[in-house]
């Protein structure tokens, strides 16, 4: 169980600094990344901080729905990178796809451990 809260907690924060980053410097950001639009990191400042707080409330509760959710939500995200990485859909900075990269990498690593706290909490029994 200390496992999954743990990650959760994490995932939350992580989400959160990343939403509140992009929220109050989506400019010096988009700038790093080596684009003029600004409103799109912005935009997803804000989408993170609601997902910050949706993790944050899952991580209190530990219900399986939800953990699940989140869980396919970070692999989701990954996948996007990927693509966006792979494919370089974007014209970014070398800088930019790095950072993205990192940033997915992160995220693998919070869906991989919070998989792993999910199945030894319902092999316990302790989740719904």
């Amino acid at each position: 169980m200390k496992i999954l809260k743990t990650t959760l907690t994490l995932n939350a924060g992580f989400s959160f600094l990343a939403g509140i980053t992009l929220v109050l410097f989506h400019a010096a950001v988009a700038n790093l990344f080596g684009v003029d639009n600004t409103s799109s990191f912005w935009t997803l400042g804000i989408v993170l901080l609601g997902f910050a707080a949706f993790v944050y409330l899952g991580s209190r509760k530990l219900r399986s729905r939800e953990v699940l959710s989140i869980i396919i939500q970070d692999i989701l995200w990954v996948i996007a990178s990927a693509v966006v990485v792979a494919f370089r859909i974007f014209s970014l900075s070398k800088l930019g796809y790095a950072i993205i990269v990192d940033v997915a990498l992160i995220v693998l690593g919070f869906a991989i451990v919070q998989s792993i706290g999910l199945r030894q909490m319902k092999k316990a029994g302790k989740v719904d």
